[in-house]
């Protein structure tokens, strides 16, 4: 019995922790980068700690602040290479995101500079449902799963 209820316990606890993750979008707009990050159910991470890492063996940090209520942060890149940008909910959910850099991006000549497209915005038109609900809806699909498993069981056994 206790093997049982450690087993539903651990379960819901992977429920949970695979309950949603972080999306981070970069985008080049010479001659800065635009950082976009929000939770896998569309809601933004506004007031995210975001860290920019210069690129280097060093690693030193480049600026550091917060996004805004839009999920969004730039800034202006001084050298070419792979700058790093790490960003922290300061709740438990954390992403790297890397963008390489070449001297084309740092050119003043219009004529050499990637063209880059205006992002296209998709709205994806799913229902949000609750982390409760999903937890609940977990459990109850377990709890199914093993009372049909133990029914199968006794049922065999009276055989």
């Amino acid at each position: 019995m206790k093997k049982t209820v450690l087993f539903y316990v651990l379960m819901g606890m992977t429920v949970l922790a695979f309950a949603h993750g972080v999306n981070v979008d970069v985008s080049q707009q010479s001659p800065f980068i635009v950082v976009r990050a929000a939770y896998s159910g569309g809601i933004v991470l506004s007031g995210a700690l975001v860290r920019i890492e210069r690129p280097g063996e060093d690693k030193k940090e480049f600026q550091s602040g917060r996004m805004d209520i839009s999920g969004c942060f730039v800034f202006k890149p001084d050298k070419p290479g792979e700058w790093v940008i790490v960003i922290d909910d300061e709740k438990g959910h954390r992403k790297k995101a890397m963008v390489s850099l070449d001297e084309v991006f740092f050119s003043p000549s219009p004529k050499e500079q990637p063209v880059v497209p205006e992002p296209e915005i998709i709205e994806k038109k799913v229902p949000f449902v609750p982390l409760y609900m999903k937890v609940l809806l977990g459990l109850a699909f377990i709890l199914g799963i093993t009372g049909l498993f133990y029914g199968v069981k006794a049922r065999s056994g009276k055989k």
